[in-house]
């Protein structure tokens, strides 16, 4: 990530600064563990586990802030943990969307039939 913000061109000296403070907290959070929660019958379910199994579903959402223009938003994904691979549900959901705006006849605006993450029922 340190990459990518280094070989950005930024239009104002605070997005250069709030980009590298993203980085320095998204290192920081990885390190211990806190770059999101676990998601079941409630938003932020409670407890933490050491090993993901098969129907665990969470979320990582690192914070991008830049308070001189009160601006705070969260890039959010959603994660499923299936049998065999972990999937993230917001990627498909976004796909979804775009295919829906381009006009791909087979997509509904969100997660289809057929992009649904491994594990997770039928509608």
């Amino acid at each position: 990530m340190d990459g990518i913000v280094a070989a950005t061109r930024f239009s104002k000296p605070i997005y250069e600064k709030a980009a590298k403070e993203f980085a320095r907290s998204w290192r920081e959070s990885a390190k211990r563990g806190g770059l999101g929660h676990q998601v079941g019958m409630s938003t932020h379910d409670v407890g933490q586990s050491d090993t993901l199994r098969p129907g665990m579903v969470f979320t990582i959402e690192p914070q991008f802030r830049v308070p001189e223009e009160k601006l705070y938003f969260r890039l959010e994904d959603l994660i499923v943990i299936g049998e065999a691979k972990a999937e993230v549900v917001s990627a498909l959901a976004r796909d979804g969307y775009r295919r829906h705006r381009e006009g791909d006849a087979g997509a509904e605006g969100s997660c289809s039939d057929t992009a649904r993450p491994e594990g997770l029922p039928a509608r």
